[in-house]
């Protein structure tokens, strides 16, 4: 339903500090609180146990935090995307459901088979009339496992989206097959010793995600597409942010096979940080952004804390409303406006 939008106007500092802050960051922050084992969102509790990557938030929580507020309106302010584009303005009008004002809770994963297949539930406020109305309008209606499930096809083999109701607070969506399996707690499969024990370390957070490294990058001699060959030793990636009052937690975690990889990695990600301060220092380099938003994304870049433990990669940052709003203009490619 979303079209992507292109806001940045230097792709290669504004992908390398995405890559530096995002693909690695590391889990081990003292501030997010750490959940017993086992004591998982019910939205995740509803995952299927052979899914590769897991994320979740909670914008009940999001939405509450006066800084989490912010950083929305830093970047809706900065790159014009508080303007929804015309598929989306379409779906809102027909649904009456706006993921900004009635979404709650999402829970998204990718599960593998042939064709993966992307599984979400969400927990919000839905109009259940009008939006099986909108189904109806591009698909059709069957039964699966005693639901009545919405099937809209879409372009191109295992793009069908398939939708129906847990309840009425509750939607599941699933991209690439049908939902056979997934909606019966006893048929659908446990999580892993491995995946149950990640989760259990970020649940305690408002919004976390982890994933297994595709084999490409944990099992190959290739070099990965984006971070290099020193990422290939890369077997997790965990990630966890949470809200406070005057700053934001961002915390990640690679988990590599060696402890000799994650030094390596840690190493690597030094070398970046550096490349990118030089880049954004150098005028012919930065492109478009201003040196005060140059200067600004060098101010992040410093804050981050890179380190290496046993086989763990971590990497930490605190964000302020300074450096939030900063990171905006960063994307954007504009000057950052001062604060209201």
């Amino acid at each position: 339903m979303l079209s992507r939008r292109h806001i940045g106007r230097n792709a290669f500092t504004v992908g390398s500090i995405a890559v530096m802050l995002v693909t690695s960051i590391a889990w081990d922050l003292p501030k997010i609180r750490r959940a017993e084992a086992g004591a998982l969102p019910d939205l995740v509790e509803l995952i299927p146990g052979n899914a590769t990557f897991i994320a979740y938030a909670d914008f009940g929580v999001l939405r509450s935090s006066p800084l989490a507020a912010y950083v929305g309106q830093s970047f809706t302010a900065i790159t014009g995307t508080a303007t929804a584009d015309r598929d989306y303005a379409s779906f809102v009008r027909a649904t009456g459901f706006d993921y900004q004002r009635d979404l709650d809770r999402v829970a998204l994963a990718a599960v593998p088979g042939s064709p993966n297949q992307t599984f979400v539930v969400a927990d919000g406020r839905f109009d259940r009339a009008k939006i099986q109305q909108y189904a109806l309008r591009f698909g059709q209606a069957e039964n699966s496992e005693g639901h009545v499930v919405y099937v809209i096809p879409r372009a191109g083999a295992g793009k069908d989206v398939s939708i129906t109701f847990l309840s009425a607070n509750r939607i599941a969506l699933l991209q690439g097959g049908g939902f056979s399996g997934l909606l019966t707690m006893a048929a659908r499969p446990a999580f892993d010793s491995e995946m149950s024990e990640r989760l259990s370390r970020i649940a305690g957070a408002p919004l976390f995600a982890t994933a297994k490294a595709p084999a490409s990058i944990a099992s190959s001699n290739s070099s990965a597409a984006v971070a290099g060959k020193a990422f290939d030793g890369v077997r997790w990636i965990t990630f966890a942010a949470q809200p406070g009052v005057e700053s934001m937690f961002v915390s990640a975690e690679g988990e590599c096979g060696t402890s000799r990889e994650a030094a390596q990695i840690a190493s690597a990600l030094e070398v970046m940080r550096g490349i990118l301060h030089a880049a954004l220092a150098d005028p012919k380099s930065r492109g478009q952004f201003s040196p005060e938003i140059a200067m600004a994304g060098a101010n992040v870049l410093e804050s981050v804390k890179i380190d290496a433990e046993s086989s763990r990669v971590r990497m930490l940052l605190s964000l302020t409303p300074a450096m939030i709003r900063n990171l905006a203009a960063l994307s954007a490619g504009t000057r950052a406006p001062a604060p209201r």
